[in-house]
């Protein structure tokens, strides 16, 4: 029953949700602890975890439609509505005692924090009815991302920067990877608006579609080189995202509508999108911390993904 829950928790993908949170207390002192890494580590988690369980409350009449979500606990019945609702209620609750905790009356770190909190609601509840929903959880993720920043730094132009990447690589991610999946379920959708639809399984991209996909990118790259302090971060970082503008190529193609295929490709171009902005933190913090940045997501998604769904890296989304 503890591994189904997990599942509803969708904890295996905080592989990724966990350093973009350290990284943003990283950007913020030159003498990180490794106590509050820890900390905000379970912030993260928490707020992870309790995020998507009430994802799968509010989507579950769409889930139940959707061929792809039959293991989904809450989908094939196996655990309780009821229940999952109260245990929701109270893990927010928990969660945000915690943060208040975390962040010892810092009114900026705590505003943010509810900001996060508010804008996560907001996609949970308009998310397949309102085609631009995804602004909602861009900016919860984001706001995440930054509170442990403003828990110890005032605002710059890093930690602007550093909003602006996580912004848009979450309106990347959900507007466009996450539309691309689920182009067969009921839903509103923004890809869909701009010109892209199934048509006895073969997907057919708009021109618009195109032009925001690639914007987007364009966006990415930009807002990271601007990060970069040195020519090695700079040109490392220019690699990888011409690779993931490549792999987005792949993924926008025409053609029949393998779903498993596209899945793969939209989570190889989040982890590479990620891995690009842990080589920029070279130029912020120790090296000790940038191979945490780089071994922690993998051993993390690795053995969780292998408890939850028996798979070693085949994420079951």
């Amino acid at each position: 029953m503890l591994r189904q829950y997990l599942q509803l928790f969708r904890i295996h993908t905080a592989s990724l949700t966990i350093p973009a949170v350290v990284i943003g207390y990283l950007l913020a002192t030159n003498s990180p602890s490794p106590l509050y890494i820890f900390l905000i580590s379970i912030y993260a988690l928490l707020f992870h975890g309790f995020g998507f369980l009430w994802n799968n409350i509010f989507d579950l009449p769409y889930d139940k439609e959707d061929p792809y979500k039959k293991h989904f606990p809450l989908v094939n019945g196996s655990i309780s509505f009821e229940k999952t609702k109260k245990i929701a209620i109270f893990g927010t609750a928990s969660t945000f005692i915690y943060g208040l905790l975390l962040f010892n009356n810092n009114i900026i770190a705590i505003i943010f924090f509810i900001l996060a909190i508010l804008f996560g609601f907001l996609y949970n509840i308009f998310n397949k009815k309102y085609i631009h929903a995804i602004i909602y959880i861009s900016l919860s993720f984001t706001f995440l991302s930054l509170s442990p920043f403003v828990n110890f730094h005032s605002l710059n132009h890093i930690a602007f920067g550093y909003g602006t990447f996580t912004f848009i690589t979450m309106v990347f991610q959900n507007g466009i990877s996450g539309f691309i999946k689920d182009m067969k379920v009921n839903q509103k959708n923004t890809l869909m608006h701009l010109g892209t639809y199934l048509e006895n399984d073969y997907l057919h991209i708009g021109a618009v579609t195109l032009l925001y996909a690639y914007v987007i990118r364009f966006l990415i790259l930009i807002v990271g080189l601007l990060l970069s302090k040195t020519l090695l971060t700079f040109l490392l970082f220019a690699v990888v995202q011409l690779f993931v503008i490549m792999l987005t190529f792949i993924m926008l193609k025409e053609g029949n509508f393998n779903r498993d295929h596209r899945v793969k490709l939209m989570s190889l171009i989040e982890v590479l999108n990620y891995y690009s902005l842990a080589i920029i933190m070279i130029d912020y913090t120790t090296w000790a911390w940038v191979l945490f940045l780089f071994i922690f997501p993998i051993i993390y998604f690795v053995i969780m993904n292998k408890i939850l769904w028996g798979t070693t890296i085949y994420p079951k989304v």
